[in-house]
């Protein structure tokens, strides 16, 4: 897999397509130099042509998930809401 990889052991920047929600956790856990995270997840109940507060079960569960261990900005795209944006701080 890409994350345990000498590729995924120096990516800082990843634009990925993902089938599960839980790859994501994989990703931000493996590659210790990741710093920004684009996703688009299948499993995601978001769609470009819904848009409310009730479709953004995959945000809360980040915000529940990701390792306490670090700071995170979680955010949809603005030019594709089926995108989500995770910038990670490893300075917490």
């Amino acid at each position: 897999m890409l994350a345990n990889s000498s590729l995924g052991f120096q990516c800082e920047v990843l634009m990925i397509d993902i089938e599960n929600r839980t790859n994501i956790l994989e990703f931000i856990n493996t590659m210790p130099k990741l710093r920004t995270l684009s996703i688009r997840c299948k499993n995601d109940k978001m769609n470009s042509y819904e848009l409310s507060e009730a479709n953004e079960d995959l945000i809360e569960w980040l915000r529940e998930h990701l390792p306490s261990t670090r700071a995170y900005s979680i955010n949809r795209s603005l030019y594709n809401i089926s995108h989500i944006n995770i910038w990670i701080d490893k300075e917490k």
